[in-house]
């Protein structure tokens, strides 16, 4: 007697796009964002055979945990069906960077992630600071400014001193041809310090380090409101003229005519 068994085999196609992080997963950026920076014309190799029991692989270190995490999301087997007969891939690493910075108009935090790093980096804002502008704090600082100016109070006396410094740090910074890293370091944390002041305010003061040819000083630019800071000031000017190492003769001849100014 002859015993005829007929099977029935199906075989499909799978394929699947996946991002797969090493180490922690990226907080705020989705695995599109990542896939996007990605090489949509990657060519795949074969990295495994199974059919008829001889099995041939040519994984490398990364390729066999990649088709691995596949292979289980899918549910297929290489010992038992349904039964792998062919893998193909193609993989390629996205490095990716994420931190946070301090927006010197509002002094606040925020964080930000450049992906593929190395090759063509794309960077990706997750807060728009300059949105906070509007917000009642400056509303209330910028009322508060008015009626200072209007009536002439102490604490507008103060913030005008405080702007007359930055903009002496400024042009001192400046005296020997450019403004080095350092000094504009220095002088970005002294505007990002100060509270009592709206974001526009502290956009004009840094706006002021972006001149080229900066006017003549004047009497009025040296004039404060009180003498107690005098020596205070001269000594923060001179911080800067010394942040690169030593006071250049560009900057001690300023240094020198502020002095002089200050005393008329």
């Amino acid at each position: 007697m002859i015993r005829i068994v007929y099977v029935e085999t199906v075989i499909t196609e799978h394929a699947i796009d996946r991002i797969i992080c090493k180490n922690a997963r990226l907080n705020l950026i989705s695995d599109q964002q990542v896939m996007d920076c990605g090489n949509k014309n990657g060519k795949t190799e074969i990295v495994m055979v199974n059919i008829n029991q001889e099995k041939l692989e040519s994984y490398d270190d990364l390729s066999g945990d990649f088709a691995l995490a596949m292979e289980r999301e899918l549910g297929l087997e290489k010992l038992r069906f349904p039964k792998i007969l062919k893998e193909e891939l193609y993989y390629e690493l996205i490095p990716c960077v994420h931190s946070s910075y301090r927006h010197m108009l509002t002094n606040t935090i925020h964080e930000f992630t450049i992906l593929n790093f190395f090759s063509h980096p794309v960077i990706v804002f997750h807060s728009e600071p300059e949105e906070l502008k509007t917000s009642v704090g400056n509303a209330m600082k910028a009322t508060g400014n008015l009626f200072g100016k209007l009536f002439k109070t102490k604490a507008h006396e103060i913030k005008e001193d405080k702007k007359k410094e930055i903009r002496l740090m400024v042009y001192v910074a400046k005296a020997d041809g450019a403004i080095q890293d350092l000094e504009k370091q220095m002088i970005a944390d002294k505007i990002g310090s100060l509270q009592d002041f709206t974001n526009a305010e502290k956009r004009e003061l840094f706006d002021i380090m972006k001149i080229k040819v900066l006017p003549e000083l004047t009497k009025d630019d040296v004039a404060f409101s009180s003498n107690a800071n005098i020596e205070e000031i001269l000594k923060d000017i001179v911080n800067i003229a010394l942040a690169d190492g030593s006071i250049d003769p560009g900057e001690k001849a300023l240094i020198d005519q502020i002095k002089i100014l200050m005393k008329r």
